[in-house]
């Protein structure tokens, strides 16, 4: 397995759909409306990362995958709530 290490500072709208993002670090990303569906985020660092809007269908995640407010994705994980800007426990960083 390689290890990504990127920064992303601006919207990112491009396609990510079913893209090897294995361990990759995209602390504080902006992935508004980004297409993440079906990618591979096993082991991926998202601390801080902005995922409005985000298509995360089929994304594949791991215990080891840190979610954008710091804790590690486990099977249970509501991801809606960093995705959908009218759930009621809607993430966002803080100011």
């Amino acid at each position: 397995m390689c290890s990504m290490d990127f920064t992303i500072k601006v919207n990112f709208l491009h396609n990510l759909g079913y893209s090897p993002l294995v361990g990759a670090n995209l602390q504080g990303a902006m992935l508004l409306s980004a297409n993440l569906q079906g990618a591979n985020l096993a082991g991926a660092n998202l601390q801080r990362t902005m995922l409005a809007s985000a298509n995360l269908q089929g994304a594949r995640l791991s215990e080891r995958t840190r979610l954008p407010d710091g804790t590690n994705w486990t099977p249970g994980t509501d991801m809606a709530r960093f995705t959908d800007p009218d759930h009621p426990d809607f993430w966002r960083p803080d100011a």
